[in-house]
């Protein structure tokens, strides 16, 4: 593959918001001899990097700003002493590169992917070390395999990364609302053969974690008090053996007294912010319960996580896609919080023909030497011709791509 001289890539000149982001054009610098150059084709958006563009980090970022940490694309080029990868394979970034197994140790955040020592790659082309990537599951696409590098690890760790509480067959475990890490959560749970009880906000979204295989769903707007009726769904309503806790505040604490005795509380996130009241140690000591805090995955989650999705064929919910020009209607989009699963940016030059009755190469799967321009149509719904189409919804209809996400109710295939 050719490399161009100028590559494009959105920036933060300042951290206000996605209003501030910026695209602009810089020199593309061959690779290093420990680094690779990979075209970017997809990449997924976190609630980090909502955080992050609002300048809520506890250590200063550099600016200009390059965000993102979760993407998938095609080598393009390596450097003299790249050992593991080659031009032309497909790859997924890796956010924390340092930590490879056993337990997380703070200093493994120090080379964090998008944080304030290597940037972000929201990039048409990316340069950086070998060890920030790995190979894609060989089922999937660029779009869904962009949304394993924060969500999917976090979840695969989230279940299984404890030694003496990893989740088993047969047992429960309780997800919150309908987030990339809560329906990580959910699948991988499945999959293993436990049963998930899942809490939403709106019927369409249980709809959704209805089709995904959730056996028993709480809408919590409905009902207020939600701990009672998720013990309830429990054998003996003695609670569930695992919670995957994202949201914090008064979602945690109900979601702390659905923990049945010696069961496990992995903590991702506090959605809801800081600012709401949290449970007390006291809440935690009279639960006889593990609790523990997570940040991503090692290298070794990644390779377990990998080999599940592969085995098991999981594909990652896709809500909605979005073109690499329209980056910050992704970040509004999620800032609104109407979406479920993962948010995705897609680029747009692609080999082939690329209109309203052909699929782009990262839906579709199809080897593609990511040259040459095609047009782009934004906002638009396509059809995919092929028998049957290509996704689980109206056969031979696609609902509208614009960042990578794909509606609601479909899966990519």
């Amino acid at each position: 593959m050719t490399l161009p001289k100028i590559t494009r890539r959105w920036v933060f000149p300042s951290l206000d918001g996605p209003s501030s982001l910026k695209l602009e054009s810089i020199e593309l610098v061959p690779p290093g001899p420990n680094q690779i150059v990979v075209k970017m084709v997809a990449w997924s958006l976190n609630y980090r990097d909502i955080a992050l563009s609002q300048g809520l980090n506890p250590v200063p970022l550099p600016l200009p700003y390059v965000p993102l940490s979760d993407g998938a694309g095609v080598v393009a080029a390596v450097g003299e002493r790249v050992k593991n990868l080659r031009p032309g394979d497909k790859v997924f970034s890796v956010f924390k590169p340092a930590w490879r197994s056993g337990r997380q140790r703070r200093e493994f955040g120090v080379s964090n992917l998008a944080g304030s020592d290597v940037p972000g790659i929201l990039s048409e082309y990316i340069v950086l070390g070998e060890e920030y990537w790995t190979l894609m599951p060989r089922n999937l696409t660029f779009v869904e395999a962009s949304t394993l590098t924060v969500a999917g690890v976090t979840a695969w760790n989230a279940l299984y990364g404890l030694s003496d509480h990893q989740l088993r067959p047969g047992q429960s475990i309780l997800t919150e609302g309908t987030g990339g890490v809560s329906i990580f959560s959910l699948q991988f749970a499945k999959a293993g053969g436990a049963k998930v009880i899942a809490t939403t906000s709106s019927t369409r979204k249980a709809e959704v974690l209805s089709a995904l295989g959730a056996d028993h769903i709480i809408n919590y707007k409905e009902v207020t008090e939600w701990a009672d009726a998720v013990k309830s769904a429990t054998p003996g309503n003695k609670g569930v053996d695992l919670v995957v806790e994202v949201v914090g505040g008064n979602t945690m604490t109900q979601a702390m007294k659905t923990v049945k005795s010696d069961g496990l509380v992995t903590i991702v996130g506090f959605i809801a912010g800081l600012a709401e009241q949290q449970p007390s140690i006291v809440d935690m000591f009279f639960n006889i319960a593990t609790f523990r805090s997570i940040h991503c995955g090692s290298l070794e989650h990644y390779s377990q996580m990998v080999a599940a999705i592969e085995q098991h064929d999981i594909k990652p919910h896709v809500d909605r896609v979005f073109w690499f020009e329209d980056v910050p209607a992704a970040y509004n989009y999620m800032i609104e919080q109407n979406y479920v699963g993962k948010i995705y940016s897609e680029i747009q030059r692609l080999e082939g023909q690329l209109t309203r009755k052909n699929p782009p190469d990262m839906i579709t799967g199809v080897e593609s030497s990511m040259e040459g321009e095609i047009p782009v149509v934004k906002s638009k719904p396509w059809t995919d011709t092929r028998a049957g189409g290509s996704d689980s919804c109206t056969p031979g209809v696609r609902t509208e791509i614009a960042f990578t996400m794909i509606s609601q109710t479909c899966h990519l295939k």
